[in-house]
């Protein structure tokens, strides 16, 4: 959750982040969804914060991937690599650690916060501190970066004159 909301990448970007990605200080991101436009390369500076949680994510573990886990039995289907986390596994233990939280005790369904709403919450963020986050999240157009900051609380008001 930590990597989702400072780098904006969306869920299969983080699932297939690699330790060898990380290089000279960067973070070499090829986002899947968008490099088919020429905006998904990503050279993302490491700073303080994004380099500690990366090294919280070396353990003991002989895996190439950034997020990983040793599975609980032999797997029928391959992923990509023996320790790679898929999709439905991420999305089962986001939804259990929302539960476990309790701060959403009493929603409904359709409306609990879900995976991806964290690149909206760091999008937010990083326009509250004057950074376009535009780029970090792969998005080809500003209008895409707006969709994703339009749900939050903040009301940015738009001034109409007319009087002619």
């Amino acid at each position: 959750m930590d990597l989702a909301l400072i780098t904006l990448q969306r869920a299969s970007d983080i699932l297939a982040l690699r330790f060898d990605q990380v290089k000279d200080d960067s973070l070499f991101v090829i986002q899947q969804k968008t490099r088919k436009h020429d905006t998904g390369y990503l050279k993302i500076g490491m700073n303080p914060e994004l380099q500690a949680l990366i090294s919280r994510c070396r353990d003991n573990t002989p895996s190439p991937l950034v997020i990983h886990r040793v599975p609980l039995h032999k797997l029928k289907t391959k992923v990509g690599h023996w320790t790679q986390v898929a999709y439905p596994t991420l999305q089962r233990d986001f939804d259990k650690a929302r539960t476990d939280c309790g701060l959403f005790t009493g929603w409904e369904k359709g409306t609990l916060p879900t995976f991806h709403e964290i690149r909206a919450l760091g999008i937010k963020n990083y326009q509250d501190q004057g950074i376009d986050p535009q780029h970090l999240a792969g998005h080809a157009s500003a209008q895409m970066t707006k969709n994703y900051d339009s749900r939050h609380e903040d009301i940015r008001w738009v001034e109409v004159n007319l009087s002619g």
